[in-house]
């Protein structure tokens, strides 16, 4: 899915979503009655693809924002190569989505 043009790159999310199943996401989304297109997107290592979800939420009066989840198998939950953790915990993910006006803070720092 390709963000509609109206979308500013302010409303798009990409997440890393480290699974032992991959399928259990989609199926979670169903159950959930999020309608999601599927793609693959390159693996940040570059070695591959992985399947990607992709889905609109809409706020009324709000602008949409667009979620791209890509997803990993729990064998790739590593550091980054500087030595960070290059994840988010649950709670950076909330306060990040509570409050979407704040710019992004470094994670692992």
């Amino acid at each position: 899915m390709l963000a509609p043009a109206s979308i500013s790159a302010a409303a798009l999310i990409h997440l890393q979503c480290f699974c032992d199943n991959p399928k259990e996401v989609a199926i979670y989304l169903l159950n959930a009655n999020v309608q999601y297109d599927g793609s693959e997107t390159r693996h940040f290592e570059g070695r591959s693809y992985v399947e990607t979800l992709s889905f609109l939420v809409r706020n009324r009066g709000k602008e949409p924002i667009c979620v791209y989840i890509a997803l990993y198998s729990t064998d790739d939950l590593r550091a980054d190569g500087r030595g960070k953790q290059a994840r988010a915990n649950a709670s950076t993910v909330r306060a990040l989505l509570d409050h979407p006006d704040t710019p992004p803070l470094e994670v692992g720092d």
